[in-house]
């Protein structure tokens, strides 16, 4: 009996012990913030008003002279977003546009002039053109705008006959010179009579897309 019982000794002393199985870790716990206790930034209509009012504003260099039915009137500001040249060559469009605002710090009155068509570094010069309804021969529509209030505008009066023009005199680097002449119409007769425009001046440097700034010759 006994080599059987120092067998069962043997093979109990050589049996594995059983394996340990490792838990999983738990979970790690997510940060969730409290929505209450985020800042909500205030858009008071008041105060982002005051801001409006005193952020800068970007003017390109220049003058802008005009008499309005005989009053010459001096148009201290001339925003780049009114005085620029245009040509997008994927879709041919060509554009001039030269306008200023009596005073910084309003929005109105302004002049806005636009030759619709004009490729500006390609024109000979001096170049008038009649400010009228339809494209010219040459493909360019010349229109004028004088808005003292929210769509309180004047138009030239193309229905009286010649309604004036304007002529680009030079462009040499970014500037343009030049003159004008308007007979304008209000949209509505509600806004006032008709206004004459007369000795209408401007030389003021252009915002240039897609349009070389012009070396040595006008």
């Amino acid at each position: 009996m006994r080599p059987l019982a120092a067998i069962l000794v043997v093979a109990s002393c050589n049996a594995s012990p059983p394996a340990t199985v490792e838990s999983a870790p738990a979970p790690a716990k997510v940060a969730v913030q409290d929505t209450k206790a985020i800042a909500v930034p205030k858009h008071d209509v008041t105060e982002m008003a005051k801001a409006d009012a005193v952020a800068p504003k970007v003017g390109a260099s220049g003058t802008f002279t005009a008499s309005l039915d005989g009053a010459p009137r001096q148009f201290a500001f001339l925003p780049t977003g009114l005085n620029a040249a245009t040509w997008v060559q994927d879709t041919n469009v060509a554009r001039v546009q030269i306008g200023a605002v009596a005073d910084a710090g309003h929005d109105y009155p302004y002049i806005r002039i636009v030759l619709e068509g004009a490729r500006l570094d390609q024109l000979e010069l001096p170049k008038t053109f009649a400010f009228t309804d339809t494209k010219t021969a040459d493909g360019v529509h010349a229109s004028i705008t004088y808005e003292i209030a929210d769509r309180k505008v004047w138009n030239a009066d193309t229905a009286a006959g010649e309604a004036g023009s304007v002529t680009l005199e030079s462009f040499q680097g970014e500037r343009v010179t030049g003159s004008f002449a308007a007979k304008l119409a209000p949209r509505s007769s509600a806004f006032g009579p008709p206004i004459a425009i007369t000795e209408g001046k401007f030389a003021v440097d252009l915002r240039l897309r897609g349009v070389a700034p012009k070396v040595g010759s006008k």
